[in-house]
C-alpha cells in the first residue's frame, strides 16, 4: 500500500532517543507511511540502529544521506529523535 504521509527524521546521533522516536510513531500510526530517517554522519550504534529499522520494514524505511528527494506522498511530516510520547 502506498504510504498517505512522509516523515522525515534527520538524525545525528542519540539512538536511544531515536529508537523512542520510532518506536512512538510506529505504535501511533493507524495510516501507512513512509519514514525517511535523514542520517547527518551518525556514529556506529546510530547507524546500526537506523540499519535495523530499515532491515525491519525495507518498504516502508529508509536510510539516507540527502533529505527530501525520495519524499513523494501528498504530505509530508517532520519529527525530531527527541519527539516521542
Amino acid at each position: 500500500m502506498d504510504a498517505v504521509c512522509d516523515i522525515i527524521i534527520p538524525i545525528w546521533n542519540q539512538p536511544e532517543l531515536t529508537a523512542l522516536c520510532l518506536d512512538s510513531i510506529a505504535g501511533s500510526t493507524d495510516v501507512p507511511v513512509r519514514l525517511i530517517l535523514v542520517d547527518n554522519g551518525s556514529d556506529r550504534p546510530t547507524r546500526d540502529l537506523l540499519e535495523a529499522a530499515r532491515t525491519r520494514d525495507p518498504g516502508s524505511v529508509q536510510v539516507i544521506r540527502r533529505g527530501l528527494l525520495p519524499a513523494g506522498s501528498r504530505r509530508d511530516a517532520y519529527a525530531a529523535p527527541d519527539s516521542f510520547r
